[in-house]
């Protein structure tokens, strides 16, 4: 008579006991008083996590007080062209780096080496039309050091995207080793099929500008 195996029984309780563990551990990771959340699959694995402190001050009602006055550059018309960009972590770089499982997603901070890629829409105010690379007009980014990084048109998410997705100007730059730390106040050069050239620029606030960190 054949004896019966109790292998089964004996695995599966040690898995049990490791992944007890491995919860135990992760729990005690947060910080104190930090609720946890849940990831896509409600298991308890915490993706996120608060820390409770102290509400702001609640400010005593004050009259109103006039608005200062706005400076000239408000009261002038913007154009010819507007801009709307995106600065997207992105990878692999030229120096081997890349940003990990999640790619492509909007960062404000990078490091050395990594790879920088810039999403961006021009819009010609006088017609209310998209600018394009079909209708002969051109478009670059410009560095703070002089560096022109050609821009192209292109759907994103290449050729196999769905076909909904939208269309725009795309220029990649790989961060040298050696560059520079802090803001980069970058620019886009565009010159219109029609021969009209401009600069434009994201607001000129440093804490908005891509930050260069290590």
């Amino acid at each position: 008579m054949t004896k019966k195996s109790h292998a089964y029984p004996l695995v599966l309780s040690f898995s049990a006991s490791v992944l007890l563990a491995a919860g135990t551990f992760l729990g005690s990771a947060l910080p104190a008083g930090a609720q946890e959340g849940q990831n896509d699959q409600g298991t308890g694995t915490p993706l996120l996590f608060t820390i409770p402190v102290a509400p702001p001050p609640v400010r005593p009602n004050s009259p109103p007080v006039a608005p200062p006055p706005l400076p000239d550059l408000y009261s002038g018309p913007v154009g010819p062209f507007a801009m709307y960009t995106e600065v997207i972590a992105s990878g692999p770089s030229e120096y081997g780096l890349d940003v990990g499982p999640v790619s492509c997603v909007q960062s404000g901070v990078f490091r050395r080496g990594m790879k920088m890629v810039w999403r961006f829409e021009v819009y010609d105010l006088s017609n209310g039309l998209r600018l394009n690379d079909r209708d002969g007009s051109e478009a670059m980014i410009r560095l703070p050091d002089g560096t022109a990084l050609p821009a192209h048109f292109s759907k994103r998410g290449g050729p196999a995207a769905p076909p909904d997705n939208p269309w725009m100007w795309a220029g990649a730059w790989s961060i040298p080793p050696d560059y520079a730390l802090g803001p980069m106040a970058y620019s886009v050069e565009v010159h219109s099929g029609d021969g009209r050239t401009a600069v434009l620029q994201p607001p000129v606030i440093s804490s908005t500008w891509p930050q260069i960190v290590d």
